[in-house]
């Protein structure tokens, strides 16, 4: 039999790690697989290890609990994928990992099984990313975030991309073990898209629901967490490309249609005016200014050598 390792990284998430990890337990199986939740959790103060522990003690054979002292995502996921690697030289067999992040849940119950179905399509296939959406159409919110993120996703719908979102995505094991993951809260889907361009797809039919701030003050501090991380990732893409001749882990495409992006920015515009509603137009221009809040935040940012955690995780929620 073969496995599907699930994993979660969390950061003081005590209010939705139970959800996320009850909601991958009652998805689907694909044929031939069981899966196996893992929890990585990394520098938490809070009650986040308790409730894994609460999980793990009914589902013994299906979850595992990692703990890791330091605080940032990529340092569990190089956690996680030494945990992989053992249990490979233990002779387990596992093809696929999927990833998904503690403030995220599947949609659709048969998500496994649209990502392996996608997959065995195209087996040359590395990677394929899920469609995170936020969580607004199945909630009953009417504040001003909640119909921001409407807006945004409707525009969103109208925009043809390709990319790897941290959110949701799912990667064979022996590429995941290649992508060598450097120990610094940065953005990792930004990283794993550019590594693995030209040979990956998002696949809008696995849908991925998304937790979103619920004021304004608190979408300004995630914007700063992304625009920090972001930062980062590109600090360290222009070091990388100094050191190696190509950033990229294969140097041609699989197919033009896997490359990384998609839309300009004539196409982003085209998709506002084509909202047809003033109201849907200004809040977009809203989550726009908080973006470009949050860029003017991080501006002084000059070396990669700056991990700036104290910077990064004074806005963490």
């Amino acid at each position: 039999m073969k496995n599907i390792l699930i994993a979660i990284m969390a950061h003081n998430e005590e209010l939705l790690i139970g959800r996320a990890v009850y909601n991958v337990l009652n998805l689907d199986i694909p044929n031939d697989y069981k899966i196996k939740v893992i929890v990585v959790t990394n520098g938490c103060t809070d009650n986040t290890e308790l409730v894994v522990k609460g999980i793990y003690n009914r589902y013994q054979n299906d979850v595992v609990l990692l703990s890791i002292k330091e605080k940032g995502k990529t340092k569990a996921i190089n956690a996680f994928i030494r945990y992989m690697n053992t249990c490979i030289e233990n002779g387990e067999e596992i093809p696929y990992v999927v990833f998904l992040d503690a403030d995220c849940i599947f949609l659709h119950r048969d998500a496994l099984v649209r990502y392996i179905h996608r997959h065995e399509e195209n087996t040359e296939l590395v990677a394929v990313g899920g469609n995170c959406q936020p969580n607004v159409f199945n909630a009953q919110r009417n504040d001003i975030v909640a119909e921001m993120y409407r807006a945004i996703s409707e525009m969103s719908s109208k925009l043809n991309d390709n990319s790897i979102s941290g959110g949701s995505y799912c990667i064979k094991s022996p590429e995941l073990a290649k992508l060598e993951f450097p120990e610094m809260q940065f953005a990792e889907d930004m990283y794993i898209s550019m590594r693995l361009d030209g040979w990956f797809i998002r696949d809008k039919n696995i849908q991925v629901l998304y937790e979103i701030t619920s004021n304004i003050q608190s979408e300004i501090r995630k914007k700063i967490r992304q625009e920090i991380s972001t930062k980062l990732y590109h600090l360290y893409y222009e070091y990388i490309r100094r050191v190696k001749k190509n950033a990229c882990m294969y140097e041609e495409p699989l197919s033009e249609m896997y490359r990384w992006g998609g839309y300009g920015k004539r196409e982003l515009l085209y998709a506002w005016w084509n909202l047809n509603n003033l109201k849907k137009r200004g809040l977009v221009i809203i989550y726009l200014a908080i973006r470009l809040y949050a860029k003017l935040h991080t501006y002084n940012i000059k070396k990669v050598e700056d991990k700036l955690e104290i910077d990064y995780w004074s806005t963490e929620r």
